[in-house]
């Protein structure tokens, strides 16, 4: 769902995404203390997709999309330099 062309089926799929991994902070850690629905969704390529939505023209979209790499995949404060290597912000 996250490479569907309907703008409003897309805001309800990243928001049932976020509501997902919600659940999993609160309820399904591992021994690491890491969100399982987190890795899951990693692990089956939803983080890229996320990311990719980082470029989506509907604004409503890239924000939903932002709040979640940021809240969940610890992404605030990250750039990624010409080389793709991804450095911390001062």
């Amino acid at each position: 769902m996250l490479e569907c062309v309907d703008n409003k089926a897309l805001i309800v799929a990243i928001e049932g995404i976020g509501n997902i991994l919600k659940c999993g902070k609160q309820h399904f850690l591992n021994e690491n203390g890491e969100n399982l629905f987190c890795l899951e969704l990693e692990f089956v390529g939803g983080l890229d997709k996320l990311e990719n939505l980082q470029m989506h023209k509907n604004h409503e979209i890239y924000d939903k999309a932002i709040k979640l790499l940021e809240e969940y995949f610890n992404t605030e404060g990250e750039d990624e330099d010409l080389f793709g290597i991804i450095k911390e912000s001062s």
